[in-house]
């Protein structure tokens, strides 16, 4: 858009001023649909020189941060989005972590954040034995997501989001029921056939979740559900779903591309885990991740 002076504005919303409005926002579209190779963009910094000042490593300090915002966004939909940046104090003896989200009504999901800190001061401190630091991080990371988590199996019982509209409720599925009639049958054949046998598995882990009358192993069947679409997503030396499809994704249509990315979004909260299983065993972070 043309930069004028107040006395320059022009009175009426010219075609020309339309035109040119209309192009700069499909110019903005493109950028935002073809992001860069680079899936993740802390990969950039791996192999710098390492600052004296700081304990954490950069590509640590930003997936940490990553982690917290992914973990706060506890509801689909923009008021939920949220932000983390790490600081670590002065003296080294410990981090800051600020949180900033569109809304934030419930302070229970601040505590529950909270709660997932004090397990990694834990398992920092040496309370945790090692072997069960990821089991533990897990199980927290699936107490406090596990209204996210089900919004994204979406199984037929389970409540929409308050935001959407009657036709998206009319037309919603379970991830089941896509996984089985958009990606299955285009994943047959020897090419694809690791993936293929991850997706049978996934799809017979989700099966129970279709019924209502799942009762109180809910949790449990959840957790085998993430399960299988982490070793769907990881399935071979890649590091996600999309990576291994990605020679075949233009052929997708757009609802079984968007099952890729739910599948890989599933898988998160099991590899975040391991992730912060990861940090949190390095000698280097111990004490400034005691507090």
């Amino acid at each position: 858009m043309i930069r004028t002076t107040l006395t320059k504005m022009p009175l009426l919303w010219t075609i020309d001023d339309e035109t040119k409005f209309h192009q700069a926002i499909a110019q903005i579209s493109k950028l935002r649909q073809t992001p860069l190779q680079e899936a993740n963009y802390r990969h950039q910094y791996r192999g710098g020189s390492q600052s004296s000042d700081h304990v954490l490593r950069l590509e640590d300090e930003m997936q940490l941060a990553d982690h917290v915002a992914f973990i706060a966004h506890s509801s689909e939909g923009f008021p939920e989005i949220a932000a983390a940046c790490i600081e670590e104090r002065p003296d080294q003896q410990g981090l800051l972590i600020r949180l900033a989200r569109n809304e934030l009504r419930r302070t229970e999901e601040v505590e529950s954040v909270r709660c997932l800190l004090r397990v990694l001061e834990g398992c920092a401190s040496g309370v945790l034995h090692r072997s069960a630091v990821q089991d533990r991080l897990f199980n927290e990371v699936l107490a406090i997501s596990e209204n996210r988590i089900l919004q994204r199996l979406m199984p037929p019982w389970y409540p929409a989001p308050s935001h959407w509209n009657a036709k998206q409720r009319q037309q919603r599925t379970s991830l089941h029921h896509r996984m089985t009639t958009l990606l299955l049958p285009k994943l047959r054949g020897s090419k694809f056939e690791t993936i293929y046998l991850n997706f049978i598995r996934a799809t017979k882990a989700l099966e129970p979740l279709e019924s209502k009358q799942i009762g109180p192993d809910l949790r449990k069947h959840v957790k085998i559900a993430m399960q299988c679409c982490a070793n769907a997503s990881i399935g071979t030396d890649q590091k996600s779903l999309e990576l291994q499809l990605k020679h075949i994704l233009n052929q997708l249509s757009k609802a079984a591309r968007k099952v890729v990315v739910q599948v890989d979004k599933i898988a998160r909260y099991l590899n975040l885990s391991r992730d912060l299983a990861k940090m949190v065993m390095r000698k280097a972070y111990r004490n400034i991740l005691e507090r």
